[in-house]
């Protein structure tokens, strides 16, 4: 075979092989974006629930760093700068219509509870909170929700139990201060 012929056939090859890996990676873009879209109707449906939402934020970070291969290629961006705080976004959509507060000192009493069930409180602990929350219901909410999100931390192992403990008897003591 002539020469020019070899050439042209390894080009057309390097360019079908290029246009096979561009048409992958839209694939790919494709698919992570309708798993995405998934994630947040999962979590749309049960908004209060972290497992979905640490679950849609995974997608949402795997559709952000598909669409980042795409751009690295691309004349013109297809996915913002800004991907972390457009996935926060929906995320935060999504949640805006999860009650935060408690209806009354019942429910509180009940969620005091369920924190204990969960091992975040001890029942002496509980015993303290449910008497002062009977006494000054207000800021509870917080409290609930801070320990939660530490007790979070700490299963996630961002937090030792020795720190998780450390810093829950550090907020305990202040709300005892205030009272």
């Amino acid at each position: 075979m002539d020469k020019s012929i070899w050439f042209w056939l390894i080009v057309g090859g390097v360019f079908a092989l290029a246009i096979l890996k561009t048409h992958a990676e839209h694939r790919a873009y494709a698919a992570a974006k309708e798993t995405y879209r998934a994630a947040l109707a999962a979590l749309a449906d049960d908004p209060a629930n972290t497992a979905l939402r640490r679950d849609a934020l995974h997608k949402g970070r795997i559709l952000a760093a598909a669409g980042r291969r795409l751009n690295a290629r691309a004349k013109t961006p297809r996915v913002s700068v800004h991907d972390e705080l457009a996935i926060r976004n929906d995320l935060d959509a999504i949640h805006a219509g999860v009650p935060t507060a408690p209806a009354g000192i019942a429910e509180g009493l009940a969620r005091l509870a369920a924190l204990q069930r969960e091992g975040v409180l001890t029942p002496a602990e509980f015993t303290q909170l449910k008497h002062r929350m009977t006494r000054r219901p207000t800021g509870v909410e917080d409290l609930i929700r801070l320990l939660r999100g530490l007790k979070a931390l700490e299963r996630e192992g961002v937090l030792t139990e020795g720190e998780f403990e450390i810093k829950k008897w550090d907020i305990l003591s202040k709300r005892m201060r205030d009272d």
